[in-house]
């Protein structure tokens, strides 16, 4: 935004103007405040001065059948202490639950605890870095379904197993994504462009842990099939569409979270996949093989519908 602007004397002091897309990006008008700041170089700096924002900090909440809504609205809603009000005799259910929800909050910990309350708090630090958090998820969920389909081939139980418990630690990042987007969104000092990238992003974690869910429901499927003892002959082409959804996946992702330039055979790729997978899919109905294998080949399906929303964020 380089311009050069002449100065304008009124009475005794000299003026200049400010560039609207400036103002127009910080939220400034008539009336705002800017903090002028001369630099040791003689630089000019101009700093606005916004209202502190008063993020939310704590909430008092009742263990009811609603509790499990409430407190996860809490979370993402970036409070940082959440007291929770016991029903007389209810607190040995209270912990039970409440435990059971802190395997998917990040930097949730119990600091109080007594008959009629329990006192919690998010100690999620300030500087985690969104790209990141979803890069992990994006790495986390690929390397969930490939597995999976590996898994198939070798009937390994054990790691259909920690597929299915993999997918908490999706849930969990996918909790605190958002809640760093919310917080980010709030945020005065956010340019209104960085803010329409940020609501890009909560679609993006949405299609990540869907991504996750699904590469659980097919590792549960599999492993299902395996324990009945149903002897299953799958053909290399699932395991290569597996690989080429990922590869896609992790393209896609790259050009998104480093806005490097995208690849022009994106939605061909996408497409021929699409093109693979149907074929497939008559394939086995023709053979009339286990049911599994129609199974997973929709569940890939939906896989690349998920990627296939991704892509759509690319501009």
């Amino acid at each position: 935004m380089d311009s050069i602007r002449s100065l304008v004397r009124v009475g005794n002091s000299l003026y200049i103007s400010l560039p609207k897309n400036w103002t127009k990006s910080l939220g400034l008008d008539k009336g705002s405040k800017v903090e002028l700041i001369v630099r040791e170089d003689n630089v000019l700096e101009v700093i606005p001065i916004y209202k502190k924002v008063l993020l939310p900090k704590k909430i008092s909440i009742v263990y009811d059948k609603m509790f499990r809504h409430k407190m996860m609205a809490a979370y993402l809603a970036g409070y940082e202490v959440v007291e929770v009000e016991v029903p007389s005799g209810a607190s040995h259910r209270v912990i039970e639950e409440i435990e059971d929800m802190l395997r998917l909050l990040v930097g949730v910990e119990v600091v109080e605890e007594s008959e009629r309350k329990i006192v919690l708090q998010c100690f999620t630090r300030d500087d985690y870095d969104i790209v990141q958090v979803l890069g992990m998820m994006d790495r986390i969920t690929r390397s969930m379904y490939t597995n999976a389909i590996k898994c198939l081939f070798n009937r390994d139980v054990k790691g259909l197993e920690f597929i299915i418990e993999r997918d908490n630690r999706v849930d969990r990042l996918y909790f605190l994504s958002v809640r760093l987007i919310r917080s980010l969104i709030r945020n005065p000092m956010i340019p209104s462009e960085r803010k329409v990238i940020l609501m890009d992003l909560r679609l993006l974690a949405r299609d990540l842990e869907e991504i996750g869910d699904l590469s659980e429901e097919m590792a549960r499927e599999i492993l299902f099939t395996i324990r009945r003892g149903v002897r299953i002959t799958p053909s290399e082409e699932i395991q290569d569409i597996s690989q080429e959804i990922s590869d896609l996946q992790s393209s896609i992702m790259t050009t998104l979270l480093r806005s490097t330039r995208p690849r022009t055979d994106i939605f061909e790729r996408i497409k021929g996949l699409k093109y693979r997978i149907r074929l497939q899919m008559k394939r086995l109905s023709s053979l009339h093989t286990p049911n599994v294998l129609s199974d997973i080949m929709h569940l890939l399906e939906d896989i690349v519908n998920r990627v296939e929303d991704i892509s759509d964020l690319i501009i």
